[in-house]
């Protein structure tokens, strides 16, 4: 298994730059290739909430069905599709 880590400085409040990455309406803004990406469950994000995305890889369109599988507001979620975990820490 591969583990992959990036740190970035963002000169905001944290709690404002947790609201934009968990706003699936951002994610195009910082997320190539991306053409839709929604959630699929009712109420409020949450641990075990579900959201699909729609990809453009190499010309053809690739969905997937995504977890969330941490939620910590404001330092942290988390979201799983398959064997794929993907984590920001805020």
């Amino acid at each position: 298994m591969y583990k992959l880590e990036k740190s970035v400085f963002i000169n905001r409040p944290q709690q404002e730059v947790f609201d934009f990455v968990t706003n699936l309406a951002n994610d195009a803004q910082y997320q190539s290739g991306l053409e839709l990406s929604e959630w699929t469950s009712d109420g409020p994000p949450a641990i075990g909430s579900t959201h699909k995305v729609v990809r453009n890889l190499l010309e053809r369109k690739v969905e997937a069905a995504m977890e969330v599988t941490s939620w910590d507001p404001p330092n942290q979620w988390g979201n799983k599709t398959g064997s794929v975990r993907r984590h920001a820490k805020i």
